[in-house]
């Protein structure tokens, strides 16, 4: 656990602003090893037999990596900005940014998570496009903004309390399905003694990713292309009738996967 923050100037109590801070995963494990195959030749007593049995050598790396954990995602409007000035005021303060409402739980049950991909221009929710589910998204709100000046266009709600500041916690809380790694690198090597065994080839074949697993490191759990933490909606929806508008189909799409695959052989001779 660690301090994510400073200190708030509107929320006395420092705890607001502890959480987990490790990133991306809390576990993981790598496991080193070397294995020298027993020579077979001299067991069964047939020589030939060593030219495809001995002198073979297999080492490794494996990683074993849990679901990569990220944070709340925060949102902004677009076509705002500081220029045209129509961005509401969430909380009304400088020292205390705002949070979104956690309303349930983000993470949904295993056999709910789906992802079938699509098209990111149609039929936008908040959860993106149609097949695309990693979180649950219904499960957090924006908060009603303290300020919506200028241009204020109040609702029930607006001002009345602290809740415009939001209860989302602080760090990385939110577990990211699909984003396991178990990867496998893995080199071979096997020596053909000749000249009484004072010289040799030697054959050697690398293979990262050797059982090419498609692993996901990272996705997009918001609306907005090339953010992984903030959600876009549309201003002028929200300002009128107070309606969140997706303006992008992303959400729910892995952006990132382990690299496939990657094989090297080499022969060489030693003397």
């Amino acid at each position: 656990m660690s301090l994510m923050g400073g200190r708030s100037s509107v929320f006395a109590d420092k705890t607001r602003n502890w959480g987990p801070s490790y990133s991306p995963t809390p576990f993981y494990a790598t496991f080193t090893y070397v294995y020298q195959v027993p020579g077979l030749s001299d067991k069964l007593h047939f020589k030939p037999l060593g030219y495809v049995t001995d002198n073979w050598e297999i080492s490794g790396v494996t990683q074993l990596r849990s679901n990569i954990r990220t944070s709340y995602p925060t949102f902004t409007f677009t076509g705002t900005n500081t220029t045209n000035n129509v961005s509401p005021n969430i909380t009304g303060t400088s020292g205390e940014g705002y949070r979104v409402n956690v309303v349930g739980d983000i993470n949904l049950p295993s056999d709910q998570v789906s992802f079938k991909g699509g098209p990111t221009n149609v039929n936008i929710g908040v959860n993106g496009t149609p097949g695309n589910a990693i979180l649950n998204n219904a499960a957090i709100s924006i908060p009603l903004p303290c300020s919506l000046t200028p241009q204020s266009n109040p609702r029930l709600g607006i001002g009345q309390d602290l809740s415009c500041f939001g209860n989302a916690g602080i760090g990385q809380l939110v577990t990211l399905p699909g984003t396991r790694v178990n990867d496998w690198d893995m080199t071979f090597r096997k020596r053909f003694p000749f000249s009484e065994g004072k010289r040799f080839f030697e054959f050697r074949a690398e293979m990262y990713n050797i059982f090419n697993h498609t692993q996901f490191l990272s996705a997009n759990t918001n609306q907005n292309v090339g953010q992984y933490t903030s959600q876009t909606y549309d201003w002028a929806s929200y300002r009128n009738t107070g309606t969140l508008v997706p303006t992008n189909g992303n959400t729910g799409r892995y952006t990132q996967t382990v690299n496939p695959r990657l094989m090297s052989f080499a022969l060489r001779l030693q003397f």
